[in-house]
């Protein structure tokens, strides 16, 4: 219900005693029409096989209610194991680490991929496409990569982590001009570009931002050849669906940086004498955990 609860403290009471008390003290109630329709499943039950149950088996709804309180119990124990397992293996809400759970533990991946959808608003992954999908998990650990998509989420494998993302994922980095004022702002959850200064004052006119093409390359100051950016994304681990949203910095239709972590020899010269800094600041939260790790894994000055 949202962020309400729904509470049934009555739900252990047979139909027969609450009908009698609620006609003692002479109240009136509603009854559902559907209660009757035996196309229902739950009505279906109610009129046809609970009476030939209680026929041949009286206590057979004492120990259909206990047998419920027990699984209920059971499940809130998975929840905490499951949520104990996911704290220490997931990143942000978003990535699981596969990398430390054994393959033959498909049982404790079936639950953990349960819980964290749960748990991320995602509606039920059926059963079976669940047990395919772990399946291929196992035959995929070596590199290569899996997903499964169903209703608007999907689940990917990328290296030894598992990524759960909406499956429309953020918009592309759109074609932009950057000229005129110190940020630049890119767009639904891709964020603002950052130079401290307006790329005017800063003598860098023609600037522009755009996503990947084919053949684009980048001049690194620790690099005497260009680099491919294609190169450079899978340096820097970016998931191949996000690959599209990195930010690119051109003039003349030279790539000047990619995101804020991979700036060319040319631009990082540029900025220092300038003592300035590009920064890129995204919106949505799978951008700003690759962006993190990107930045993380340039090495320091000095």
């Amino acid at each position: 219900l949202g962020a309400g609860h729904l509470c049934r403290p009555l739900l252990t009471w047979p139909r027969a005693a609450l009908r009698e008390f609620v006609t003692a003290c002479g109240y009136d109630w509603i009854e559902d029409s559907g209660n009757r329709d035996l196309r229902f499943d739950r009505s279906f039950v109610r009129q046809e096989v609970m009476p030939r149950l209680r026929q041949r088996w009286p206590a057979v709804d004492a120990v259909l209610a206990r047998s419920a309180m027990h699984n209920r119990e059971a499940g809130e124990l998975l929840g905490q194991y499951a949520e104990r397992q996911l704290a220490e293996r997931l990143t942000d809400g978003l990535v699981l680490a596969l990398g430390n759970l054994p393959n033959e533990e498909t049982a404790l991946l079936k639950l953990l991929i349960r819980h964290w959808s749960r748990r991320a608003g995602a509606p039920p992954l059926a059963g079976a496409r669940l047990e395919e999908f772990v399946r291929q998990l196992a035959a995929a650990r070596l590199g290569s990569s899996t997903s499964v998509a169903w209703e608007d989420w999907r689940l990917d494998l990328h290296g030894s982590e598992l990524w759960l993302h909406p499956a429309a994922g953020p918009p592309p980095c759109p074609s932009l001009s950057w000229g005129e004022v110190a940020h630049l702002d890119l767009g639904t959850g891709l964020g603002l570009l950052e130079l401290g200064i307006a790329p005017a004052e800063a003598g860098l006119q023609g600037l522009g931002v755009r996503s990947r093409r084919a053949g684009d390359t980048i001049l690194l100051h620790s690099h005497r050849h260009h680099t491919p950016i294609k190169e450079v994304l899978r340096e820097a681990r970016i998931p191949p669906w996000l690959r599209r949203c990195i930010p690119l910095l051109t003039r003349a239709g030279e790539v000047l940086a990619v995101g804020d972590w991979a700036i060319s020899h040319e631009l990082a010269q540029h900025l220092a004498r300038k003592s300035t800094r590009l920064t890129w600041h995204p919106a949505d939260p799978a951008l700003s955990l690759v962006r993190q790790r990107a930045v993380a894994k340039v090495p320091k000055e000095g």
